[in-house]
């Protein structure tokens, strides 16, 4: 991946194979961009915490025995 907006690299030639150029890739869960724009993470972060909370509502928060200070801290 090259970074910027430069002229791009030469190509990469390992063996036969050529390395391939890419706009983003996933690296240790986050998602790294050529421009370094961090909306694609972002998104991917909020989206995941959307599930996850969508996930609690029956065993939490429907949960009438669990009081509101115990839900909150969650």
């Amino acid at each position: 991946m090259h970074v910027g907006d430069g002229p791009d690299p030469p190509l990469l030639h390992i063996d036969p194979d050529t390395v391939e150029f890419v706009s983003s890739f996933i690296y240790l869960g986050s998602t790294v961009t050529n421009n370094g724009d961090l909306t694609p993470d972002i998104n991917c972060r909020c989206g995941l915490a959307a599930i996850v909370t969508h996930s609690l509502w029956k065993p939490l928060w429907r949960h009438r025995s669990i009081n509101r200070k115990t839900k909150l801290h969650i």
